[in-house]
């Protein structure tokens, strides 16, 4: 057992993953108060599933052990979870990595920054930043997303998480100088000059680190040492208040600078004294960026040194923003940079995005928008239409290009920079980052013809090959043109900044705008005149801690005398039988000549509704407008034609989806209720399959000319989102019409019925193998406060209604491995024979006879999750949920999770129990029935439910209930019986066909092969058992922890933790004293259990450590015990390990002798005592993309189970073999990325590994 426990924390060691929360994270479901909230207020602190409560110590202590970033090699092996957007946990390899000089973070040891990087491989970066007990921190995506957790605004101890989009964003206003006189006709001339210059990139592989100085108002510092209640502090501890508020900005700023430009800042070491404590003696003129600008430069040469800084910036808590262009690095001028913001704090998006914009414009970057914006605009850099969208355009700027800011810079900008860097900016120290740059190839230059969609195509590599790369295309037009941008514009840009992702193409216009039928969109419009365009090719590799980033340019030509290149047929939705022809036409528009010169076509299919194109129907056909295509086997309703030129960019597609069949499904109804009510609260977001749609408020909204393919047997996940996510709550139904009948009301046809509170919900859809193929319809509706209808236009029947088109394929049949009344690979239950694999017939109707029960207290149960039960829910007595039901079977395990209402810190003691009627009599009593009773603490209680092989197949009741300080009793109306009870469905299949537990073999919900008893996996050596359980450890962190031992007329033990004393609790049995005392005996190897007469009463719980009794600390041995199998009395003996220091012990195994009156000797098996050799397992490739193989050929045994969990406990892949099959290779199954358990079961072993995919 020894060995089993080390190999366990030698692989999940630090691992916060294991624990979902590490338990300094905790999920807050506390009642959201003055919930008097207006439909435009942006309120991201309302939602449940947004907000997070976070053990500062705690965490401190785990991040204590994380590696400095510049002190060591390699990945990190401190694995910390962070709370996400929607509810969920990801785990990141987090090193310390200081904004701090060495100096000043040994003076001030709270302040630190840190850096983590996504264990899935996704690319995803974690910066973080600690200062008092108090956490910010910002998860970076490649793809442009930001996710913010900072403190909110109404308890210190609480996180919430938000996106970017959550905030709304306040222009940028700043304006450049240069000196402070310089004209803008100056500027012009002098960026003229510039404009020659070569591209350069940040491709050297180096880190450039710059000293940065800042002088901090005496009034933006007045407002961070109140919110640090420090105010009347020493001076010491006012100015830590605000350098920690300097360390957050600072984290978030670096985290830019390092992934776009591999540069970062650091605090110098004397910075003390710039941060100014009173606004009448610091020099500065508050409020008014235009002077502070020219003031920073000499209150930091005299603060700080001009010598001993390479950047300066003033940070006030009013004003705008200024920046020197070209100034970094400059003695003379390096300090003229000033933020002014509101509101002040600097975690605020606006403060810190502006910082940033400032910042750069002192590397040289100029304003990247080609509107005026009042007088702003900087021609060199003006590359963006409209306001632009980047950290150097002015987002909200009219005509505005949209209300997003990229915390990005356009290609255009990072050439600027760099050229500032390399011919000017050199003071910085460099340091290696053991990365190397990627590389861009945008390929060659084209002439396309005009009003014609077309698409940029270009390829990247990275030496670095666990770097994820992501592209952009930008355009680098900077004529000042008209705007919106406008087709017959010969000059300027007429394409918007489209953030970084993993594909290295992009379509001209976007392609929902050509799905849609359309040439240009507003902000992306095709040239309807002869000009040339000039696109660059970047490459980021967003390597942690310095990225790199390589580009290259493109140029395009328009002809105008070729044009408009258009598809003429298949426009419309029609139904394509399998092997039929289909005549493709298009309009040449004389694009075989005129500079296009394209004499062939390409003919392409899309089956997921025109996002990707992996079929040629033709290749290299004559560009004549004609030609005939045949139908390929991909039955399907998602599909699209295009025709592009051979070796060329640009392209058209068919206006709407078609449908591929198999020539005998009819087509989808259209007599389909009316439906629809314009609310104040809407549908803002769809997902499901390859829908992903966002809209707005439209009652109702027909968008069945979008859809997706789903496969009979498979599971589709289905996400939809409100509009306003505070509202609380939001009720969301669904319904497929599964019989293609022209109606949603058949069994089945409801596939979401559920509240998440506030916020959206999320559900997993299974396609039944009795569903029509072809095209159907999926309505979604939304309702506040009560549960929708799917028909009706009244307010009583719900809200907005969208309605979507939905293609069923596949042949109705499950896995093979039928008729033989076991479970097998992934059949949904114990088939009872048919062709199908069809689980047994189950009766559908609930037994009678359930006993009342419910009381309505203060607390009360908010949501109960069990397989696809997924319900929250308001205080009540009683509720009868039985409408809500999920399917199991025998064998099968899931998890029940029970959360109360009020979960916090307060409501100690809250307890919740579980029981599920196995037996279908009507009862809750029987053994076994009652699956969950936690113990008392705060938050719910989770449970792993295994579906016994004794269950009846049918439906039954699971019932849940709620109790303060006792455990409830599933029956009765009294505050002694409990509090609020909910009553669920179960439907159970194969609990009639499940073999018997002493055969032997492992069958049913048994964990291991049985030798007689409940079916436990074991040993049997003569008339003893012994038996290998999940260690059972106890200690303050789980002061109480009931473990059972299931033999006997009453069965169990528990573990008790209190007031610094360790003790046992009994529960039917009697165990070895010592003495007289009320201390357990611990005895040695070769003591006969069963000739002692020392046993004592259950009524005791003895003590095993305390502050006066400390014989066993640090010892380990056997605690015989005695108990009574039908009145007889048998004898037995567990294995404990005590701790050290006394305050936690750990129970291994047990054994026990089948006959009455019979002793057995304190001697463990061989096989427990060594558990498995670490060489005896091998798992590789770890972490893996596709499959993974588990070399099991050294155990020491034939029968081996194998089973995978995600990290919600949810069983993805079970497997049993009678013969060691020596390797398993895996992963093929395992479809999402993240981290995966592995337990490896034999006769006498369990072993826990743990996988990543990738």
């Amino acid at each position: 057992m020894k060995n089993q426990l080390t190999l366990f924390l030698g692989v999940f060691i630090f691992s916060c993953g294991f624990s979902q929360t590490n338990n300094f994270w905790t999920k807050n479901h506390d009642p959201i108060q003055n919930k008097n909230i207006s439909s435009t207020k942006n309120n991201t602190e309302t939602s449940h599933q947004n907000m997070n409560n976070l053990s500062v110590e705690k965490f401190k202590e785990i991040l204590s052990h994380c590696p400095k970033r510049f002190n060591s090699f390699g990945s990190s092996n401190v694995i910390i979870t962070f709370p996400t957007k929607g509810g969920k946990f990801k785990e990141y390899r987090v090193k310390e990595t200081s904004v701090l000089h060495l100096d000043l973070a040994n003076k001030f040891p709270d302040i630190k920054s840190y850096i983590g990087t996504s264990v899935n491989g996704e690319g995803e970066v974690v910066h973080f930043s600690l200062g008092y007990n108090n956490f910010r921190g910002m998860i970076m995506k490649p793809d442009a997303t930001i996710t913010n957790i900072k403190p909110s605004t109404s308890n210190s101890k609480m996180y919430v998480v938000t996106s970017k989009t959550d905030e709304p964003v306040k222009p940028i206003n700043c304006q450049t100088i240069d000196n402070a006189t310089e004209t803008f006709s100056e500027k012009s001339t002098r960026q003229a000059e510039k404009s020659n210059k070569a591209k350069k990139d940040a491709n050297d592989g180096r880190l450039r680190v710059y000293r940065m100085a800042i002088a901090v108002t005496g009034e933006l510092s007045k407002i961070y040492t109140d919110a640090a209640n420090v105010t009347n502090g020493s001076t010491q501890q006012r100015k830590a208040a605000v350098l920690a508020e300097l360390n957050a900005l600072m984290t978030r700023v670096n985290a830019v600078y390092e992934r776009d430009l591999g540069t970062t800042f650091e605090l110098v070491p004397n910075i003390e004294n710039s941060i100014f404590l009173d606004g009448r003696t610091d020099g500065i003129t508050h409020g008014n960026t235009s002077i502070s600008v020219n003031e920073g430069q000499g209150v930091l040469d005299a603060a700080i040194g001009n010598a001993n800084y390479d950047i300066g910036h003033v940070l006030d808590s009013d004003g705008t923003g200024r920046g020197a262009l070209n100034s970094a690095c400059v003695d003379s001028k390096k300090a003229q940079g000033a933020t002014g913001a509101h509101p002040f704090t600097s975690v605020a998006d606006y403060f810190f995005r502006t910082f940033v914009h400032e910042i750069a414009h002192q590397f040289g970057a100029n304003h990247s928008f080609n509107n005026s914006c009042g007088g702003n605009r900087l021609d060199e850099g003006a590359v963006e239409p409209g306001g632009g969208n980047t950290i150097m355009a002015y987002t909200g700027c009219e005509p505005n290009t949209e209300n997003t800011q990229y915390v990005f810079f356009h290609a255009k900008q990072i050439d600027e920079m760099w050229n500032h860097i390399l011919d000017v900016a050199s003071c910085a120290t460099t340091r290696s980052i053991d990365n190397s740059a990627p590389t861009a190839n945008a390929g060659r230059n084209y002439t396309i013809p005009r009003s014609t969609p077309f698409v940029l195509e270009g390829s990247g590599s990275d030496p670095n090959t666990s770097d994820q790369l992501t592209y952009t295309w930008n355009q680098m037009d900077k004529e000042i043109a008209p705007m919106p941008p406008r087709a017959n514009s010969t000059s300027g840009p007429l394409f918007r900044y489209r953030p970084p992702g993993p594909s290295p193409n992009r379509y001209m216009p976007d392609l929902s705008t050509v799905k849609a039928g359309e040439s240009s969109s507003e902000w992306e419009v095709v040239p309807s005149v002869a000009r040339t365009m000039h696109f660059r090719f970047t490459v980021r590799d967003n390597h942690p801690g310095g990225g790199n980033t390589d580009s290259d340019d493109v140029v395009v030509t328009v002809s105008g005398t070729a044009g408009p290149f258009e598809i003429t047929s298949q426009n419309s939705r029609f139904d394509a039988p399998i092997g039929s022809t289909q005549t493709v036409t298009w309009n040449v528009a004389g694009t075989t000549g005129n500079g296009v010169n394209a004499a062939t076509v390409d003919i392409l299919l899309s089956t997921d509704g025109g996002n990707t194109y992996p079929i040629t129907l033709a290749s290299a056909v004559p560009n004549d407008g004609s030609h005939q295509v045949r139908i390929p086997n991909n039955e399907g309703g998602v599909n699209r034609i295009m025709v592009r030129g051979t070796n060329n960019i640009f392209f058209d597609i068919t206006n709407a989806n078609f449908s591929i069949t198999d020539g005998n499904s009819n087509p989808m109804p259209t007599n389909y209720c009316a439906a629809g009510y314009q609310g104040t609260n809407y549908i803002a977001e769809v997902i499901f399959g390859d829908i992903s749609n966002k809209s707005g408020n439209g009652g109702f909204s027909d968008f069945t000319y979008l859809g997706t393919n789903i496969v009979k047997g498979e599971s589709v996940t289905l996400t939809v989102n409100p509009g306003i996510d505070f509202w609380d709550p939001n009720y969301f139904g669904a319904w497929i019409d599964w019989n293609k009948d022209g109606d949603f009301t058949d069994a089945g046809e409801e596939v979401l019925m559920k509240t998440n509170g506030a916020g959206g919900v999320t559900t997993t859809v299974v396609v039944p193998f009795s569903a029509k193929n072809g095209a159907t319809r999926l309505r979604v509706r939304y309702k506040l406060h009560t549960e929708p209808d799917p028909c009706g236009t009244a307010s009583t029947n719900g809200d907005e209604v969208e309605d979507y088109f939905v293609f069923i394929k596949g042949n109705g049949t499950t896995n093979p491995t039928c008729n033989d009344g076991i479970q097998n690979g992934n059949e949904t239950g114990v088939d009872c024979g048919g062709p199908d694999c069809n689980p047994c017939t189950t009766d559908p109707t609930l037994p009678t006879g359930y006993c009342n029960a419910g009381r309505q207290g203060t607390n009360y149960i908010a949501e109960v999750t069990f397989g696809s039960i997924n319900n929250t829910s308001q205080n009540s007595s009683y509720t009868d949920f039985t409408a809500k039901s999920t399917n199991v079977s025998v064998g099968q395990t899931l998890i029940l999770t029970v959360t109360p209402g009020i979960t916090s810190s307060n409501w100690s003691s809250n307890v919740v129990g579980g029981w599920i009627d196995w037996n279908r009599d009507g009862d809750f009593t029987d053994a076994n029935e009652e699956v969950l009773m936690k113990t008392p603490g705060t938050g719910g209680g989770t449970a792993s439910v295994t579906v016994p092989n004794t269950a009846q197949a049918g439906a039954t009741k699971l019932r849940v209930r709620y109790r303060w300080y006792s455990n409830p009793n599933p029956c009765g109306t009294s505050s002694n019986d409990g509090d609020e009870v909910e009553d669920y469905t179960i439907n159970i299949s194969g609990g009639t066909n499940n073999p018997t537990c002493t055969d032997g073999i492992q069958n049913g919900d048994e964990t291991g092969i049985d030798c007689g008893g409940s079916c436990t996996p074991c040993i049997n050596d003569g008339t003893v058992v012994y038996v290998d359980m999940e260690d059972k450890i106890t200690n303050s962190a789980s002061s109480w922890s009931f473990f059972r031992i299931d033999v006997g007329d009453d069965n169990g033990f528990g573990g008790w933790f209190t007031n610094n004393s360790i003790r046992l609790v009994t529960y039917g049995k009697d165990v070895i004293c010592n003495y007289s005392s009320s201390n357990i005996t611990l005895l040695g190897e070769g003591i006969e259990v069963g000739t002692s007469g020392n046993f004592r009463s259950n009524s005791n719980s003895f003590i095993i450590s305390d502050s006066s009794y400390s014989n066993w600390n640090g010892k380990s041995g056997y605690v015989g015990f005695s108990f009574k199998i039908n009145g007889a009395t048998h004898y037995g003996w567990f294995y404990i390990t005590v701790a050290n220091n006394g305050l936690s012990y750990t129970i291994l195994d047990y054994a026990y002798n089948t006959s009455a009156n019979q002793g057995l000797l304190t001697k463990r098996p061989t096989r427990f005592k060594d558990g498995l050799e670490k060489n005896q397992l091998r798992l590789y490739p770890n972490p893996f993309k596709e499959t993974v193989t588990i070399d099991v050929s050294k155990l020491e045994s034939d029968r081996i189970t194998i089973r995978v969990y995600d990290l919600l406990g949810k069983e993805v892949i079970h497997e049993n073999y009678k013969t060691n099959p020596g390797k398993i290779v895996l992963g093929k199954r395992i479809k999402i990325s993240g981290s995966y358990f592995v337990k490896i079961q034999t006769e006498t072993k369990i072993n826990m590994l743990r996988l990543i995919k990738l």
